[in-house]
């Protein structure tokens, strides 16, 4: 069979590579990671409790602490890839998951058998994923799927009550993390930016 193929990439003690695998440039196998028939491209992360079987993983793709991919049904039908309204027989009993350049997996979620992740797209932690996520949308669960414009106007448009500093007797240091959760949000009404003092000063 075609021997193992590693490039400049970092495999820790624990990992277990089996099959046919190529691992790009600077991608990290981690701890207690098992990686089986993958091509992974360069920069890759699966740091840590991942298994990947039978994958593709995509530029700079990263798969969280304990995520998976299903490699087989568990009825041991063929897989098929359903793409929108066009699904793809593969012919093949295993078949992983294909993530995109710069998708993002959340801790302890199941890709299932043919799961196509588009780039740029993230999966929330503890998700179970089958089918197709398009590019650049976040998956809260099978019901919710939004592109991740709309998510950012949603976090943005989640309010704060004015009193809740003070009511609630919560640090205004608390308020510089949550400015920082979306991108040009704003500062909650009724709260003075000259309180929101440096993480690093008030820790």
């Amino acid at each position: 069979s075609t021997p193992l193929t590693l490039t400049n990439s970092l495999a820790v003690n624990c990992a277990f590579i089996r099959g046919n695998a190529i691992v790009g440039k600077g991608a990290v196998v981690g701890n207690s990671t098992e990686i089986k028939n993958d091509i992974i491209f360069n920069g890759v992360q699966v740091p840590h409790y991942n298994y990947v079987g039978d994958s593709v993983l995509g530029y700079k793709a990263h798969m969280g602490a304990g995520s998976i991919t299903s490699n087989v049904k568990s009825d041991k039908t063929l897989v098929v890839i359903k793409e929108l309204d066009n699904p793809v027989e593969t012919g093949r009993k295993k078949v992983g998951a294909m993530l995109g350049d710069n998708v993002e997996v959340g801790c302890n979620s199941v890709l299932n058998p043919g799961t196509v992740l588009g780039r740029r797209s993230s999966v929330y932690p503890t998700s179970c994923v089958r089918g197709q996520v398009p590019a650049d949308s976040v998956y809260k669960n099978r019901e919710c799927i939004v592109p991740r414009e709309q998510y950012k106007k949603d976090i943005k448009k989640q309010e704060i009550p004015k009193n809740l500093l003070t009511k609630c007797g919560i640090p205004a240091i608390l308020y510089k993390v949550l400015k920082n959760v979306a991108e040009d949000s704003r500062y909650p009404t009724g709260v003075n930016p000259a309180e929101v003092v440096d993480i690093s000063i008030a820790l």
